[in-house]
């Protein structure tokens, strides 16, 4: 009991059957834990999105309506591991790791859930290294940063009093092909994508513009381009220009700053916490009321409420979605689930094929999205109305990086201007042949 009392936290813990115990009045089925990615659960983020989409699991899938899923939440990497071995000694038959603070301790969690001959391990946002008995979940976050960068540039373009040229910029807090840097190269193709359809196909660039105002054709957008210390690639994966050296809180002041006093019209910032400093360094900044922004990972505005006028969207993952996803295809839950619910629930692999099958041992790739509604400038008929008319080019990009740029590992490479542009071209090109 003192055992269990240090997993679930303070209050009277009461036993009442294999997979339920009571805390503070709530019970918690603990076949699945979720270890969080060194936080609280309710963060906005990755650990409220991975909390959210396996309670949805438990609730739609085993018809579990009167309990929530046991967390676990280390304070620093330090004990990450030793919660494995917790929730494991604690009953549990699924493991839930979101974020790539898990990479370097998957095999362990892999090992702790094996160690039964049963156990399945979800983790999100990172590759499972071969482990057998491990779901890896990975975004296509260039699709993210495609749209949101095709949105922002649209919404400038609805609300100017007159034909407008778009300046976006961006900045990583370090580099991460995976998980930073490639959210960066779709938001940069968007530039080329629209200058592509201004110079080649102004009917389909019309009736983008058109979603957010009626009133406005191709003739109000001049064209959009980078920030001055933007034009080349990054020379290093620690250029100062697109990397502000850490994703700790205040890291970014500096680069939001720089970025603000270049006139950006859009800032990008892929660092965590530090879309917190580039919203405080517009909002004191003499451009205030003429610069927006775009979250990522998750819809940010509903974390930064304070400053919900800046958001136009944000880049995002599908968390909750990809969680109950895996959860419905994981191995340890193959008996309770129906062949109905799994047909509602599709994995592909990094080509687009699908997933048969249990997904255990695989790398299960999910697609780019972007946020609406809210306090988000797009709306969600905005939203519904670009996806529409975006997927084919989205999908057409997506596969030029996964083919031509994923396997980089420097941030020179992916953020290569050539390779870009061809992204965006390419992008426009799919869009044009859609249309014609």
């Amino acid at each position: 009991m003192k055992k269990l009392l240090s997993i679930i936290g303070a209050g009277a813990l009461i036993t009442t059957s294999a997979t339920s115990v009571v805390a503070c009045g709530v019970k918690k089925y603990t076949d699945i834990f979720l270890v969080s990615d060194v936080g609280k659960i309710n963060d906005k983020s990755f650990n409220e999105s991975a909390y959210n989409g396996s309670n949805k699991f438990i609730k739609e899938q085993l018809n579990i309506e009167d309990m929530v899923i046991s967390h676990l939440t280390p304070q620093n990497t330090s004990e990450i591991e030793r919660n494995y071995d917790s929730a494991r000694k604690n009953g549990a038959k699924a493991l839930v790791l979101p974020g790539f603070a898990h990479q370097e301790h998957i095999n362990h969690a892999s090992e702790v859930m094996a160690d039964s001959g049963e156990g399945s391990v979800v983790f999100l946002d990172g590759d499972n290294k071969g482990n057998k008995n491990v779901i890896g979940i990975q975004f296509k976050s260039e699709m993210s940063g495609f749209y949101s960068g095709v949105a922002s540039i649209l919404y400038k373009v609805s609300v100017s009093d007159k034909p407008a040229e778009v300046k976006l910029s961006a900045f990583g807090g370090l580099h991460n092909a995976t998980g930073v840097t490639n959210f960066i190269s779709g938001f940069m193709a968007s530039i080329d994508f629209m200058n592509s359809l201004k110079k080649e196909s102004p009917d389909v660039l019309t009736s983008l513009i058109k979603v957010l105002n009626k009133d406005k054709s191709e003739s109000d957008f001049i064209g959009a381009s980078r920030v001055a210390t933007q034009m080349n690639a990054p020379a290093s994966d620690k250029d100062q220009n697109w990397f502000s050296g850490s994703f700790e809180v205040g890291g970014g002041t500096t680069t939001a700053e720089k970025l603000i006093s270049e006139n950006a019209d859009v800032i990008f910032p892929v660092a965590g916490p530090q879309t917190e400093d580039t919203l405080a360094a517009i909002k004191k900044s003499n451009r205030k009321d003429s610069i927006h922004i775009v979250g990522v990972d998750t819809d940010q505005v509903q974390l930064y409420k304070n400053y919900s006028d800046y958001f136009i969207t944000s880049a995002t993952k599908k968390l909750e979605e990809s969680t109950q996803s895996a959860l419905v295809n994981s191995k340890v839950y193959a008996d309770k689930v129906t062949k109905e619910q799994k047909d509602e629930f599709i994995g592909k692999d990094k080509s687009g094929n699908k997933i048969e099958g249990s997904w255990d041992g695989q790398n299960v790739w999910f697609d780019g999205d972007f946020s609406s509604g809210g306090s988000n400038k797009i709306s969600d008929q905005n939203y519904k109305d670009l996806i529409a008319i975006l997927s084919p080019a989205g999908l057409a990009l997506s596969v030029y990086y996964q083919e031509n740029i994923s396997t980089k590992v420097g941030a020179k490479e992916i953020l290569n201007t050539e390779a870009i542009k061809s992204m965006g071209e390419i992008a426009a090109k799919e869009l044009k042949s859609n249309n014609s």
